[in-house]
């Protein structure tokens, strides 16, 4: 059953609606400290279990600010702050900073915890770094298992980076069954979105040498204006 949820996962992605909660912070590389342009300023409107705290807008600003400015002290303090109030993207904000030792000590195991309680409540940037955390072992031993649910949730909400390693689990068969096609399609839809490695990976696969313009043919639920192909070289 796992591969039809999954090319729903691809078909359905590239809904409007979730790329205008994310499109910032898709193409950035997770693996670097996130800065706070990436941050999302609002929970997305799946997060139904997030107590209806208003956002304050001008301290998360204040809070991106500092961290911009290597101000990392002020930085957390406003992000943990907003976190109290169940602001999930200054939970996420948290979670990094926690997760690589900014502004507080270093504490990988809290910084999980907390990404997953953002990721519960229905971020899909932390959903996927939740499992990047998993798939990588930031915080214990790999474990891809454990991972692939969040994975295929901010897939599933068109995360182009989200849907390369899930693509990258099908294609080495590690936590599924090995379904390199699945694989081809979920890389398409990352590559759709401009994340380089995944067309990359794609044209490794399909043996291409240049990309045919079909791959950036709007899908069920795009536009043309929402497919990015790769600048130029």
């Amino acid at each position: 059953m796992r591969p039809i949820l999954i090319l729903a996962t691809v078909f359905f992605a590239a809904a409007a609606q979730a790329q205008d909660a994310q499109d910032t912070q898709d193409t950035t590389p997770m693996h670097a400290p996130a800065p706070p342009p990436d941050m999302q300023t609002k929970a997305p409107a799946q997060s139904v279990v997030v107590p209806p705290t208003p956002l304050d807008q001008k301290k998360f600003d204040r809070a991106a600010a500092a961290y911009d400015a290597k101000d990392y002290a002020t930085a957390y303090k406003l992000f943990t702050e907003l976190a109290d109030e169940y602001d999930v993207a200054a939970m996420r904000n948290v979670a990094l900073m926690t997760r690589d030792g900014l502004g507080t000590g270093k504490d990988p195991e809290r910084a999980e915890d907390m990404m997953k309680e953002a990721a519960r409540r229905g971020l899909p940037t932390a959903q996927y770094d939740l499992g990047e955390m998993l798939l990588d072992g930031a915080a214990g031993p790999p474990d891809a298992q454990a991972a692939l649910p969040w994975l295929e949730m901010a897939a599933s909400s068109g995360h182009p980076i989200a849907q390369f390693r899930l693509g990258e689990l099908y294609e080495t068969g590690t936590a599924v069954p090995k379904d390199v096609k699945v694989a081809e399609l979920l890389y398409g839809a990352a590559a759709r979105r401009g994340y380089d490695p995944a067309l990359q990976r794609l044209k490794a696969l399909k043996g291409w040498t240049t990309v045919p313009k079909e791959l950036y043919e709007p899908g069920p639920n795009e536009t043309k204006a929402e497919t990015k192909p790769p600048p130029k070289p």
